[in-house]
């Protein structure tokens, strides 16, 4: 026999065939019973807990096609098989698993000589077979070319099976290599070869999956952090990008490292603590000799340049030092000199003998020398890596059954934002469905802390050195509610609602004119320190008497709650209402006691000490360090409102689905850089959109509702354009001036809201959030750093970790696939690591990333963005009208002087008679395709000339021609000028358009990009009259679809929206055109209205309110009065009678006060009680709880010839909430409009008539029409007429009411009383 790890090669089916034929299975099948324990055991050939079962006919296969040495015996194995089957045996040999140790000892010297010849054969293209590949490379060299795996093959399924997007359960992994080896692939691993390579890579590499408990004494798993930045630095795709050194950029901003908070707020001792100048080390807070012999103390290295294009220098903020007899004294003013300057290092000065020291006014210097982190640092270089951390709630299904999990993400904010919007580059920490989120970032807290302390020590792959990485916290992004709990806030529901600031108080308040006008701008910040002062008093309140309540006023004063110590206050709360109960009484001495005992409570708990891990993290500022994200509180904040409430407008209107559905569908989309708009699925699923639909429906709104909808909602959709646009840049060239316009256009935004639904402003915090975007920008950078789209969408990697695992330990078995993620990913890009066992920093084999490189499929599988392949120029040409149906597959070529081309330029080409391709489409200098028909910004042809515009200008491109010998590239454009007017639109207000007719020809590497330019439909006055069929499947239907119909070619208006090619846009406009002036002209006369629109609506709800509190308190009090009594007839029938006055009956009457007063105490619908009030039927459509054959609710104040009618020929009404213990009203079939003539027992009652004399008076007033009818329902005493479905089956769940009824069965129907 084999032993395990030899590869089993597949054969072709004929020779398979002999072994597998249909008369050994129809034999197989005829043993019957005897041979169910062989099935047994060839059924559990997968199992993972038992070594694999070797077959012997696929032994025999293998030693008849394998490379390896015949054997020296022939063996008839079919008849072995067909003995072995009559036997009763199984078909398999369990075969016992050879440890690595002894596969080692077992090598001989000749093997090692096989082991060498067959690298050299696998590095001249050829592959090792059989036994020879599985066994001795089982720990390959550093030398083989796919070292860390044994072989090609060994790689190529590890990558594969390792993929973050394409996840493989064990039992499809075993599937896949049996179909390769059946197949006859060479080489084929065995899965557990498989798992023992994982192991040993793993070990290799290094494992960053560790333990954690927390303090609640739950247990999670936790990937280093420190072992993740240490392979960014060590890897070849990452680490030419990083900038560990803040940027002062002057005016522009673009990236994390030119915020303020690297540059100016971050302590010095977090960031990047020293310079290598000259081989030599020079850190902060240590004296330092420059080269004009001044002396210098750094205390921060900054890179400064004019602006992000010039030469950059990296610079030191310190402290000049002046020598002096008494020894060093420094300055108490900054400077900042060039580090290049630098000379000699403090640790050189200092063992000299001229050192003189520090003067005694300096002391304070000479105490922090030498800088603490030489000596851990032990001749590296040492750098400080920021982290940009994620914490989100996210389900760990894939179905719609919610899963809850708090996952934790991190980036390494060294990198450029290009980079950081990778998949690759995220990177998974820790995950957990039953730790709280606070208690994870505890773990991630302590891992920092740790990696910052102790340092992690990585390759750098620019300088081949080992160096000294430091982490530090730089923000921390995510969604609202997320961020809430970060900063120890009580939510966006409390009255301080906001985390970044204290504004807000008690509803009256912000709905007063001081209260309203604080909404528009930043309150007083918080403060870290505060928030922690304020958690140690609820802490402390919760031992006074009385602390439940303390404790939730002062929450509702500060909006102060820390979720890692609610459960301790929570925990004495409960402590002390047991001690008050075991020990009564208010004296003093009692209290004093009862306080004792909890103050020691908290103590055993550490309450005081047990909070936020946040607050005290090094570098970070929970409340301003939790940035504004654009993703919830823009697109799933302000534009879903706006979009609700249009939607709203629309539907009123009744043109959502007319007019403006058939504008969206006709909405060209080209030059946006998004998918074709659905209109079909936003129209239909207007209520479920997402972020992507948010987005486009901000660049194209205000160009599909300009007349559809009110001026100021037309404005608002304008401002919402303007915004979005503002926030999604990447560059900022003027970090002032954009500041400014971004305050003004919020301003504006919540200016125009305030004036179309002023009490959202109220309700929704994330209008106020917009307040500190302009904030977080100047700290941060950039918005889309701190947007959380590339964490939302890596949401899904994490999903197919999940499902994949048996749920018994979540956080471990995600923590272990991400992990070994990582190191794929790290291994295959050519990233460096640590061998233990060879004492030095390896590789991998060059096959491996060679492999990378030259297949674009494999990179796509590890998150890496492959860019399609393509130039400036390059085109696609048009199919000739027969090239559908034949072989042809370019155009018939066109002479020259029969293209527009020509027409417009004429002589640009000598020959008339070349031939020239005429193209649909060329690639833009951006990589835009720019189709004919399309509109693009380009470079004007004729720059000497200033009559037909400036350096850029903005055209439709009519023709796109590519000469015969270079048909893939275009050779001339023909575009049609677009001639900017002189004013903005009034209504969209931006800049229109007007089709020239100029014809300017240029080149490809001039046309820069596409851009969006729509019709003007409103000056057009452009109608629905075009109608195109609707193709379902690819095919056309018989259905049609409206489309708008522009009237003319010539007015348009440029998309100022486009998020797309914003910066060319802007570029082009005229200088004139760009500014906007502010909507607003008397701001404060403005907002003012709008709170008192705001007060009055809600004193207007409160009296509404009030009426319904008090009508149904009348009606408790009214209906208290009655006596309900149950009677039955001579048919068996239920019967009501509501007459009090009959005291004959007073034996078979039954007092139902206390059953009347629970039915209607059950009514939590207060509509039903004003209804009630007014004698209304109400309306509402029948529902499965109604009694078969009584219809649907009937309209208000309809008359009885609408009500169904009973066998009697009485009407019959009722509610949609059927009660099975009372019948139905009966009315008389001529009744007259139900008008006050009808009472509810509740709202899951039938409504039942009732004597005037039992209502209140202003129900038997003159002229209310209930007494004439109750005088035609209720003629004396007798029994009300039997209702059709008396004997009908009750729909309810109960075992009682699902029995046929007492009337069915022909026996009387005993009173029954509904539980309370």
């Amino acid at each position: 026999m084999f032993e395990v790890g030899t590869s089993r090669q597949g054969l072709p089916q004929s020779d398979v065939d002999p072994l597998l034929n249909d008369e050994h299975v129809n034999y197989v099948a005829s043993l019957g019973d005897d041979h169910s324990t062989a099935d047994a055991d060839n059924a559990n050939l997968y199992n993972d807990s038992d070594p694999p079962y070797t077959s012997l006919a696929f032994e025999w296969l293998e030693m008849t096609m394998s490379a390896a040495e015949e054997p020296e015996e022939e063996t008839d194995y079919h008849q072995e098989v067909m003995e072995r089957l009559s036997a009763g045996l199984p078909l398999y040999e369990r075969v016992e698993w050879v440890t690595e140790e002894e596969a080692m000892i077992e090598q001989s010297e000749d093997e090692d000589e096989t082991i060498t010849q067959a690298y050299s054969e696998l590095d001249n293209g050829y592959s090792m077979s059989g036994a020879q590949s599985s066994r001795t490379n089982s720990h390959p060299s550093t030398d083989c070319p796919t070292y860390p795996w044994p072989s090609k093959s060994m790689f190529l399924t590890d990558l594969l099976f390792s993929s973050p997007r394409l996840r493989f359960s064990r039992a499809q992994k075993y599937a896949i290599l049996n179909w390769a080896k059946e197949l006859g692939a060479k080489d084929v691993p065995d899965l557990r070869q498989l798992e023992r390579c994982h192991e040993r890579i793993k070990k290799s590499v290094g494992d960053p999956t560790t333990k954690y408990n927390s303090t609640t004494g739950d247990v999670f798993y936790l990937n280093d952090i420190g072992k993740a930045i240490a392979k960014d630095f060590a890897n070849p795709l990452l680490r030419p990008d990083m900038q560990f050194f803040p940027e002062d950029a002057g005016d522009g901003m673009s990236q994390a490292w030119h915020g303020d908070k690297w540059l100016f707020d971050a302590p010095g001792e977090a960031l990047t603590p020293m310079v290598e100048v000259k081989e030599k080390h020079f850190y902060i807070d240590e004296l330092v000799r420059c080269s004009d012999n001044q002396y210098f103390i750094p205390q921060r290295f900054i890179i400064c340049s004019d602006d992000q294009q010039s030469e950059k220098t990296l610079n030191a903020i310190g402290r000049d030092v002046t020598k002096t007899p008494n020894g060093f004294v420094v300055d108490s003013k900054e400077s900042l000199i060039a580090v290049s300057s630098f000379e000699i290092p403090f640790i050189e000065l200092s063992k000299r003998s001229s050192y003189p020291g520090f003067a005694e006014e300096s002391r304070s210097f000479a105490e922090k020398m030498p800088n603490p982190v030489r000596q851990v640092a032990k001749g590296r270089v040492v750098y400080s890596v920021p982290l940009i951390i994620f914490m989100d709630d996210v389900s760990g299904n894939v179905s719609k059954q919610w899963n809850k999990h708090y996952n934790i993400y991190m980036s390494n904010g060294s990198l450029p934002r290009e980079a950081l919007d990778k998949e690759f580059c995220t990177r998974f920490v820790t995950t957990s469905p039953h730790v709280p989120p606070m208690e994870l970032m505890r773990g991630v807290k302590s891992s920092i802390e740790k990696a910052f302390k102790e340092g992690i020590v990585s390759y750098d792959y620019q300088t081949r050195k080992e160096v000294l990485l430091r982490p530090f916290a730089l923000f921390f992004p995510g969604d609202n509610p997320m961020q809430a709990e970060l900063c120890s806030h009580s939510g966006l529901q409390s009255n301080y609602f906001c985390r970044a600031c204290k504004v807000g108080s008690t509803k009256e308040h912000k709905a007063s004119n001081t209260g309203f006008m604080e909404l528009f701008n930043a309150g007083a910040p918080r403060q870290a320190a505060e928030t922690a002062k304020e958690v140690h008093q609820q802490v402390l309140l919760s031992t006074k008497s009385g602390g439940t309540e303390k404790v939730e006023e002062h929450m509702r004063n500060t909006g102060v709650k820390d979720a890692i110590t609610s459960p301790i206050i929570n925990s004495v709360l409960r402590k002390g209402i047991e001690l008050r109960k075991k020990d009564p009484g208010r004296s003093s001495a009692k209290l004093a006691a009862h306080e004792k005992a909890l103050l020691e409570e908290v103590n055993k708990k550490r309450g005081f000490e047990t909070m936020n891990p946040l607050f005290d993290l090094l570098s970070v500022d929970v409340h301003r360090d939790t940035p504004t994200e654009i993703l919830h509180t823009v697109l799933l904040g302000v534009v879903k409102y706006f979009w609700g409430q249009t939607v709203v407008l629309l539907d009123k209107a009744k043109c959502f689905e007319t007019t403006f559905r058939a504008r969206l569908s006709s909405f060209d989309s080209e030059g946006l850089n998004i998918p074709k708009v659905p209109a079909d699925y936003i129209c239909r699923h207007h209520g479920s959109l997402i972020g992507k639909h948010f987005k486009s429906l901000a660049q194209l709104m205000s160009f599909l509702i300009y007349d559809l909808v009110p001026k100021n909602v037309v404005d608002a959709w304008n401002l919402i354009g303007r915004l979005v646009v503002l926030l999604w840049h990447t560059e900022i060239e003027s970090v002032e001036a954009y500041i400014t316009t971004l305050q003004t256009t919020i301003q504006d935004f919540l200016n125009i809201t305030a004036q179309c639904a002023p009490s959202i402003l109220l309700t929704k915090p994330k209008f106020h959030f917009l307040v500190h975007l302009p904030e977080y920008i100047q700290r941060f950078g950039p918005a889309l750093l701190f947007s959380t789209e590339r964490y939302e969408s890596f949401n899904a990697v994490f999903r197919l970790s999940c499902i994949l695992s048996n749920r018994h330990s979540p956080s471990r078995d995600s923590s272990i696939t991400f992990a070994y993620q990582d190191i794929i990913k790290h291994i295959a890009t050519g990233g460096w690591w640590y061998s233990e066992s060879d004492q030095r920093w390896i590789h991998a084999g060059h096959r491996v990333t060679d492999h990378i490189i030259h297949h674009a499929e494999y990179a796509k599988l590890l998150g890496l963005n492959v860019m399609s392949k393509g130039f400036t120029g390059k085109v696609m040409l048009q199919r000739s009208e027969s090239s559908s149906t034949s072989k042809q597959k370019k155009p018939s070529p066109k002479r020259w002087d029969t293209t527009l081309t020509f027409i417009a330029s004429g002589n640009l080409c000598q020959n008339p008679e070349e031939l020239f391709y005429t193209a649909k489409c060329l690639m833009a200098e951006n990589g835009d395709n720019v189709k004919v028909g399309s509109y693009a910004i380009f470079q004007n042809p004729q720059k000497q000339s200033s009559e037909i515009g400036g350096s850029l200008l903005l055209g439709r491109v009519i023709e796109i021609l590519a000469a015969v010998n270079t048909a893939n590239k275009a050779s001339f454009i023909a575009i049609k000028l677009l001639k900017f007017k002189d004013t903005r639109h009034s209504i969209l207000n931006v800049p229109t358009l007007l089709l020239t007719d100029t014809t300017l020809v240029t080149t490809s590497e001039d046309v820069l990009c596409a851009v969006n330019v729509q019709h003007d439909c409103s000056l057009g006055k452009c109608h629905i009259s075009r109608y195109v069929p609707i193709r379902h499947e690819g095919e056309e239907t018989a259905n049609t679809q409206p489309l708008v119909l522009h009237s003319d070619d010539e007015h348009f208006t440029l998309n100022i929206h486009s998020l797309h090619n914003y910066c060319l846009i802007r570029d082009v406009t005229p200088a004139q055109l760009r500014n906007f002036e502010s909507h607003s002209l008397n701001v404060e006369e403005l907002r003012n209205s709008a709170a008192a629109q705001v007060r009055s609506r809600r004193k207007k709800q409160q009296e509404e309110r009030r009426i319904k509190d008090a009508a149904k308190k009348g009606e408790l009090r009214a209906l208290k009065d009655l006596d309900v009594k149950y009677h039955r007839n001579q048919n068996d029938c239920d019967k009501v009678h509501l007459d009090p006055d009959n005291a004959s009956e007073e034996p078979q009457i039954q007092r139902q006060e206390s059953r009347s007063h629970m039915m209607l105490g059950q009514a939590s619908n207060q509509e039903d009680a004003i209804i009630a009030k007014q004698g209304i039927m109400p309306v509402n459509a029948q529902t499965q709880d109604q009694p078969p054959g009584n219809s649907a609710a009937q309209s208000i104040g309809a008359s009885s010839n609408n009500l169904p009618m009973t066998q009697s020929g009485h009407t019959t009404a009722t509610t949609s909430f059927w009660n099975p213990y009372l019948p139905p009203l009966a009315l008389p079939s001529q009744a007259p409009p139900l008008v006050g003539n009808v009472y509810p027992y509740g709202s899951i009652g039938y409504y039942a008539p009732i004597p005037v004399s039992s209502l209140p008076q202003q129900y038997s007033a003159p002229g209310n029409p209930y007494a004439s009818f109750h005088a035609q329902a209720n003629p004396g005493r007798g029994a009300m007429p039997q209702p059709p479905n008396a004997g009908a089956k009750r729909p309810f769940n109960s075992t009682e009411d699902s029995q046929p009824s007492p009337q069915a069965q022909g026996q009387p129907n005993p009173s029954k009383r509904r539980p309370g």
